[in-house]
């Protein structure tokens, strides 16, 4: 697990922050609840959200009208019903969405010049059609009939010379590309997007103290929306999907969509039922160790039936293909091919923030508790690096996995051109620049750190 993975980089500035270790493998457990509960979560102090332990949750939950059936009860329960997790998660946050609604774009064509129409929905190719004394109710329709077969809109004519353009999957907030001689076909929103990725902004601002997500639809809409908040954002989504095209990699499948995407911060299993929580009760078995001291793969999981997906042709090589987790009962029994979506070890992509995180916690201590060093003479430089490696190594101090290896320290000094492009115009002269590996488990990966003098 060690090669081949990029560095954690690592820059310090003197400003306020949350430590991500308090929060490292507490879930958030997002989605929609019925109209009854929903209207007495509302009341809480807390409407949208709302913490539960292994020791509460039955009585919190019940108190606004949860049962066994619903579907956050459900996810919570495989969280904290692995008995064999030697480090148990001890807290989950509950989060409650609002129902979705599907984004309605209108195109226009407000012309009839001749020359090519171009309308790209999300990274399709284009659909283009070239016009030639056509009327715009002609040009309308043949952009119609091209943009028909898809997996994101459906598309409908609007008045003498538009199309509306409605999200096949309500919450998915696709994005549409026009060209046109003159810009004269245009866009309009309609229906404005309501989806998952507006809901986990409102339920971090009321309550920020998580970072893995669980969402309980396990719905193409929900699923893409997070896993974009989750690469935009610090966070791990923990993604779940039955969807039979997933197992036979039909086009459009979210899976293939996560992995075209490209998605460090997010990860996606399947599970036969549909019902079974492969991913929550996978996060009950990891999320209560530190960065290193559990592997993804190969875990024993209560509550989720195995299956010999080796037994139907070409599924493996599907799950393969798109790095789709899967509950295997053939090979060694248990959880396998769990990767991010673009291929990564989970564990190097979801550790590398905390590693981050320790190593601000460590230099804004330095930058709080000392006086400011001079950087404009020799004796400044040196003062400035021998302060940079005395942090590190007090890092190292700590040993074991998620921390500093001593003999890996290199400290150097780093010119104004050569530091991060958005501190360059901040900076009057240049910086401190140092690398390190980190231990995670039996691996090592580097670190790259900029300390930048303003």
């Amino acid at each position: 697990m060690g090669g081949g993975y990029p560095p954690v980089k690592n820059n310090v500035v003197n400003e306020q922050f949350t430590p991500l270790v308090e929060f490292f493998g507490i879930p958030l457990v997002l989605g929609t609840v019925s109209t009854e509960i929903a209207a007495a979560w509302a009341l809480l102090p807390t409407p949208r959200t709302l913490v539960v332990t292994p020791n509460n949750y039955k009585t919190n939950m019940a108190a606004i009208g949860f049962t066994p059936t619903d579907s956050h009860w459900k996810h919570v329960a495989a969280l904290f019903g692995q008995p064999q997790a030697a480090q148990k998660v001890t807290k989950a946050v509950l989060g409650r969405r609002l129902a979705a609604v599907a984004k309605v774009v209108r195109l226009t064509v407000g012309g009839t010049t001749d020359g090519a129409y171009s309308v790209q929905i999300e990274a399709l190719d284009p659909f283009v059609y070239n016009a030639v004394g056509k009327t715009a109710a002609e040009i309308r329709d043949a952009l119609l009939a091209a943009i028909t077969v898809n997996p994101y809109v459906t598309d409908a004519t609007q008045g003498p010379a538009s199309i509306d353009l409605t999200a096949i999957n309500a919450g998915f907030d696709f994005t549409v590309t026009l060209s046109s001689p003159g810009d004269i076909l245009t866009q309009t929103v309609q229906t404005a997007n309501v989806g998952a990725g507006n809901d986990i902004a409102t339920v971090k601002a009321e309550n920020p103290e998580w970072f893995d997500i669980l969402e309980t639809s396990h719905g193409w809409g929900a699923i893409a929306e997070l896993a974009k908040y989750a690469q935009a954002n610090i966070s791990h989504f923990w993604a779940e999907t039955n969807d039979a095209t997933v197992k036979s990699n039909t086009a459009g499948n979210i899976a293939a969509y996560l992995k075209a995407k490209g998605y460090t911060e997010t990860s996606i299993r399947y599970h036969h039922t549909g019902s079974e929580l492969f991913s929550a009760a996978l996060g009950g078995r990891v999320l209560g160790y530190q960065p290193g001291q559990v592997q993804v793969s190969h875990r024993n999981l209560v509550g989720v039936t195995k299956k010999n997906y080796g037994a139907e042709a070409g599924v493996i090589d599907n799950f393969q293909t798109n790095n789709v987790g899967m509950y295997a009962s053939d090979g060694k029994g248990v959880t396998l091919y769990n990767y991010t979506c673009h291929g990564g070890f989970i564990e190097m992509e979801r550790n590398k923030h905390i590693v981050a995180s320790r190593l601000d916690n460590a230099f804004l201590a330095v930058l709080a508790d000392n006086d400011i060093i001079a950087y404009t003479d020799k004796e400044g430089v040196a003062t400035a690096k021998a302060t940079t490696r005395s942090t590190l190594e007090t890092l190292a101090d700590q040993g074991g996995t998620g921390y500093i290896v001593r003999d890996t320290i290199v400290v150097d000094t780093t010119a104004i051109g050569d530091q991060p492009t958005e501190n360059q115009q901040k900076l009057k002269i240049g910086g401190i620049t140092w690398y390190a590996n980190v231990r995670i488990g039996t691996n090592e990966i580097e670190t790259t750190g900029f300390l930048s003098i303003v």
